[in-house]
């Protein structure tokens, strides 16, 4: 009897054993896939693996926070200076194929945009021309005006003579609201870029903040980079901004594009680069490089925007995606 109720006492303690450690495995995996996806999502990283039978390979995405700008009267104002936010992403690409070239990826880069308002208001003021002659008949599109490309009420445009317009040069109706606030004026639009995105990436030829921060690019009114300008002195007389390398965390980032999203709308993605590579070799670093990028969204303040820009609002963030080949 003894005998047989210790087979039964050990019995339990098997099952019970059993019933522990399966309990504990579903409480371990569970809690890892929680953490996974809790931080997968939490940061919009995302893992993406790929095995053949040498190896593997993981490309990492993480993309940063949003980037968030608001324009109001409390930090948009004449003299407050432009508006800026920034965010760091990296592309992480780690392999373990013994390859002796190494395993390259391709892939691209883009902005998603998700909310964005702003618009344009750079221009210029003229006196309305009257008389025969004053506007030419017959042209309904700006590209195919050859005098002034302008609007006395802000909605309807004309191509009016060129020689008989008279640009306004007061600061007053430096903006299209006090423009056509007189009956004698019209308004020729121009878009010039004042909501710009710089995306810069780490560049290894810097090791050193004074090196890294004395070279810098070019852009122009476009916010489209100019190779042709090499020097602070070429570009502003090209009426151009020259834009720095940045140090951040012993990193040295160089542009390398740059985009004007001022009448990007919602729901759009704005490719900023079409294909990057990334190439890791397994007796190289541990098989492993890494990309560093630094979007910045800028809203440049030109002293005539705050009226029609007051109380906008942009956010985006930077997106990867792998390019498969055939």
């Amino acid at each position: 009897m003894k005998e047989k109720e210790y087979k039964d006492n050990r019995g339990n303690v098997v099952l019970l054993t059993v019933i522990a450690i399966v309990t504990m495995v579903i409480v371990l995996v569970g809690a890892t896939f929680a953490y996974l996806a809790s931080n997968i999502e939490g940061s919009k990283s995302a893992n993406i693996n790929a095995t053949t039978n040498a190896g593997s390979d993981l490309f990492l995405i993480t993309p940063g926070v949003d980037l968030s700008l608001t324009a109001n009267e409390n930090n948009f104002y004449d003299g407050a200076g432009s508006l800026s936010v920034n965010s760091t992403a990296t592309i992480l690409f780690q392999t373990t194929n013994t390859v002796a070239e190494g395993v390259t990826k391709d892939y691209e880069v883009k902005l998603e945009i998700g909310t964005n308002n702003f618009e344009y208001t750079s221009g210029q003021c003229y006196s309305k021309p009257t008389g025969t002659g004053s506007i030419i008949d017959g042209v309904s599109r700006k590209e195919n005006c050859s005098g002034v490309w302008a609007t006395a009420n802000g909605t309807d445009y004309s191509c009016y003579n060129g020689s008989m317009t008279t640009p306004i040069v007061s600061d007053t109706y430096s903006n299209q609201l006090s423009c056509l606030s007189r009956s004698a004026y019209i308004w020729a639009p121009e878009e010039i870029a004042e909501l710009v995105v710089d995306l810069y990436r780490d560049d290894p030829t810097y090791t050193d903040q004074a090196s890294c921060t004395a070279v810098g690019v070019c852009v122009n009114e476009r916010r489209e980079i100019d190779t042709s300008k090499t020097s602070f002195s070429s570009c502003s007389q090209a009426d151009g901004t020259w834009l720095l390398n940045k140090w951040e965390d012993d990193i040295c980032y160089h542009l390398v594009a740059a985009k004007d999203v001022t009448k990007a709308a919602g729901d759009t993605d704005v490719q900023l680069i079409d294909s990057v590579s990334i190439n890791a070799k397994s007796t190289v670093n541990g098989g492993t490089t890494t990309h560093y990028y630094k979007p910045e969204v800028t809203f440049v303040n030109f002293a005539h925007n705050q009226i029609i820009n007051g109380q906008k609002n942009f956010n985006a963030r930077l997106t990867f995606a792998l390019i498969e080949t055939p």
